[in-house]
Order: structure tokens, then sequence, then C-alpha cells
């Protein structure tokens, strides 16, 4: 009787010691898990505010792409338009007859280096006919970002 209660008593000891252990290693690897989570929330919500910077940047891109779009455009048709308003093909023009194109062009150039120099805050009489231009030169220069 003595040995069946030593033997109980023993394991009654054992299962003690071994639910303790078990218990302790459930409890480090519940840290374990925790710590775990909270990283991976971290990353989670730091991978969210990089996703919302993307979305935000990809906006501006295509807005921008498209400011560049209006600005090519807007450029086509001044080439391809007379400054009385009437069309033309500038290629067709250009490949005709390019004595004229390049009088066209330089003084376009002419035009545009004036307005810098109005722009640019240089004492120039603005009333005068060298600056008639100047103002559809400039409202309709495009700042999409890229200067």
């Amino acid at each position: 009787m003595l040995a069946l209660l030593g033997a109980a008593s023993y394991a009654a000891y054992y299962y003690y010691n071994d639910t303790q252990a078990k218990l302790a290693q459930y409890a480090a690897n519940q840290a374990r898990l925790e710590i775990a989570l909270e990283t991976q929330r971290a990353a989670t919500a730091a991978l969210q505010q990089n996703i919302q910077v993307m979305q935000t940047t990809v906006r501006t891109l295509n807005q921008q792409f498209a400011d560049s779009r209006r600005t090519v455009q807007d450029l086509e048709r001044r080439f391809n338009e007379t400054s009385a308003g009437q069309q033309r093909d500038f290629g067709a023009l250009a490949a005709a007859r390019p004595g004229l194109v390049q009088t066209i062009v330089n003084t376009a150039t002419q035009d545009v280096f004036k307005c810098f120099e109005q722009i640019s805050g240089a004492n120039v009489e603005t009333d005068s006919d060298l600056y008639k231009n100047c103002d559809s030169i400039s409202s309709s220069t495009n700042t999409n970002g890229v200067q």
C-alpha cells in the first residue's frame, strides 16, 4: 500500500511539474506571438500609409500628364493655325516653304524673348506693341511642376 501511495505521489508530482513547464512554455509562446502580431500590425499600418502616398503620387503624376497633354495639344493648335485663325498644315508648309517657316519661327522666338524680358522684371514699356503678345503667352504657360 505504501508503494502504491508513493507511486501515486510521484505521479502527481511529475504531472504537476510537467504541467507547470508546459504552462511556462505556452506563456513564452504567447508572448512571442503577441510581439509578432504587434510587429505585423505596425508593418501593415506602414504599408497602408505607403499605399496612400503612392496613390497621391499617381494622382499628381496623372494630373501633370494631363496638363502636359493639354500643353502639347495647345502647341499643335498654335503651329497648325495662322495668326488670323485659319487652319494650316505646318509640316507641309515647312517642307514647301522653309524660308517662310524660318521667318515665322524666328519672329515668334523674338516675341518670346521679349516676353521673358518683361516677365523677368526688366525695365520695359509694357504698353509698347513689342509686348502685345506676352499676356497670351504667359496665360497659356503650363506650370505642371516641371520648370
